[in-house]
């Protein structure tokens, strides 16, 4: 906490002083000892040509994949930007493409008797970045006994798709997720 307090107060002082630098008043030429000459500071007035991303609507969607999406609303109208992009990875086949990739790679089955939870993340994403889908799965065997899925079993695959189809598999991991499932289940049971 001290050092947020520090570096809040180092940019506060930052801040001030340039703003008391742009508000002065011009006597600074004043201050300058005998002989030397002020020094100025010129902006370099050259335009940018910063690119910006296009803006990722359905139109922009059926537009790159040439696919007609319907039923997904504007992304301002979901609560998360992240249902917006599930909702088109899902009408254009993104978890498919993956799951076939993964499948590949790993020999899964759809008929294995492992359950398989399938994340959908689209857009600017972490792994990354802007155009392109990551799909997470996370596939574990499934409990006779308690018809759960097997913490110890649990491993998870991260598939990345870019906008133009390049497939890339970035992780898997295999470990025990007990912890993270019991927490999960405690998270239900308050739900319920």
């Amino acid at each position: 906490m001290k050092v947020k307090r520090k570096v809040i107060a180092m940019w506060a002082v930052v801040f001030s002083t340039g703003v008391a630098c742009l508000a002065g008043d011009g006597k600074d030429e004043a201050k300058q000892p005998s002989g030397q000459k002020p020094t100025q500071i010129q902006a370099d007035k050259k335009e940018s040509t910063v690119e910006t991303a296009p803006v990722e609507d359905v139109a922009f969607f059926e537009k790159k994949y040439q696919k007609k999406i319907t039923g997904v609303k504007p992304i301002g109208e979901y609560s998360d930007p992240d249902q917006f992009y599930a909702a088109i990875g899902e009408q254009l086949g993104i978890p498919e493409m993956a799951w076939k990739a993964a499948a590949e790679k790993y020999g899964w089955k759809k008929d294995d008797g492992k359950h398989t939870f399938t994340i959908l993340k689209g857009g600017p994403t972490s792994a990354g970045g802007q155009g392109t889908w990551d799909v997470m799965f996370i596939r574990s065997a499934v409990n006779p006994e308690t018809k759960k899925p097997d913490p110890a079993t649990m491993e998870q695959v991260m598939v990345q798709i870019d906008y133009d189809g390049k497939i890339k598999i970035l992780e898997r991991k295999s470990k025990d997720m007990t912890p993270f499932v019991r927490e999960l289940e405690k998270k239900r049971e308050v739900v319920k």
